[in-house]
């Protein structure tokens, strides 16, 4: 399955999928991504990712969502990441850590609700490492 559409249930369109890291080169079996959800109408926001120790920024735009529209990171590339979306009057941030890359499926979402907020965000890890038996 793409990876886009491990998106979680019930959202739309992907208007932008941008990847971080090689998939040529990755060390871990799973799929790791944040997704970005908009449930409200057309708008514009400061969509940030940080990378390392030092959170140095790697992608610092501001961004025309479509309504009801999803912008997805896929990650290629275990290390810290932050993923910062901001409005005028609030704004979410999703971190990973080493910790995040492995055989399992993980999902981040920041959704953004109808009235303009940043309404809550969330993890849904999908198991997939074997279990050691003996």
């Amino acid at each position: 399955m793409p990876f886009p559409s491990r998106a979680p249930e019930g959202t739309h369109d992907v208007f932008r999928s941008l990847t971080v890291g090689d998939p040529a080169t990755r060390r871990f079996d799973g799929a790791t991504g944040v997704f970005v959800l908009d449930a409200g109408p057309n708008r514009t926001l400061n969509v940030t990712m940080a990378y390392g120790p030092d959170n140095s920024s790697i992608y610092e735009r501001r961004l025309g969502f479509p309504a009801d529209g999803m912008l997805a990171f896929e990650m290629h590339r275990s290390r810290h990441y932050t993923v910062t979306i901001e409005r005028a009057s609030d704004s979410a941030t999703v971190a990973l850590t080493d910790d995040d890359f492995d055989c399992n499926d993980r999902l981040y979402a920041i959704w953004l609700d109808e009235t303009r907020g940043v309404r809550d965000n969330y993890t849904s890890t999908l198991p997939r490492c074997e279990t050691p038996t003996g």
